[in-house]
């Protein structure tokens, strides 16, 4: 045999073994692609997972209700106002425990619903737990040695009551800044106080 000979028989056996090669290494990948094995573990893997990264999602949420004074709840819902006034959250007069009739406390309860100053008028509104039918709503407004003091009746609504309303010029008052607001409401044996602070 020639060295021609060689050559070829060489380039045949070559080439016959990387195709051999070729056509096994292309059945082991199919096998293993189509292996359910490998697709539980796949889906397990998900499904591992799935859950953390939904408790990462939920501990990012802040519940506001638990944690008031967190920074991302103290963002939210605020609006600056100019030439208005506040109550503050720990100054409005107490609620009635859900679920307890509040005609039957012995004292009267109430909130104030309303409280602003608008064109030189300072405007207070107060609802009375108790459902009343008469009875008087007496306001005093102090700011240091400054009083004002003025009185409303008690008109009965749906199931509670209200003061009539106290509509005050705001020349009335001495100066401008921050007010106590107190209102005795009375009618008949019973009596209670709603208390708040305001700027104006």
């Amino acid at each position: 045999m020639n060295s021609r000979s060689r050559k070829i028989v060489w380039i045949v056996v070559i080439f016959t073994t990387l195709t051999i090669a070729a056509v096994v290494t292309f059945f082991i990948l199919k096998n293993k692609s189509s292996d359910p094995n490998n697709q539980n573990q796949t889906q397990q893997q998900t499904q591992t997972t799935t859950p953390e990264n939904q408790g990462s999602a939920e501990e990012e949420k802040v519940d506001c209700t638990k944690t008031p004074e967190d920074a991302t709840c103290k963002d939210q819902g605020q609006t600056e106002t100019d030439k208005t006034t506040y109550i503050e959250e720990n100054t409005k007069a107490q609620v009635q425990n859900e679920g307890s009739n509040p005609n039957d406390s012995a004292t009267l309860t109430g909130v104030i619903t309303r409280v602003d100053a608008v064109d030189g008028k300072l405007t207070l509104r107060v609802n009375i737990d108790q459902y009343l039918t008469s009875g008087i709503c007496e306001l005093t407004l102090k700011n240091g040695a400054n009083v004002y003091t003025e009185t409303a009746n008690i008109t009965d609504s749906a199931s509670t009551s209200t003061c009539e309303g106290f509509d005050i010029p705001t020349d009335k008052l001495a100066t401008t800044g921050a007010w106590e607001i107190s209102i005795k409401i009375s009618s008949g044996e019973k009596a209670g106080m709603i208390s708040g602070k305001v700027n104006i």
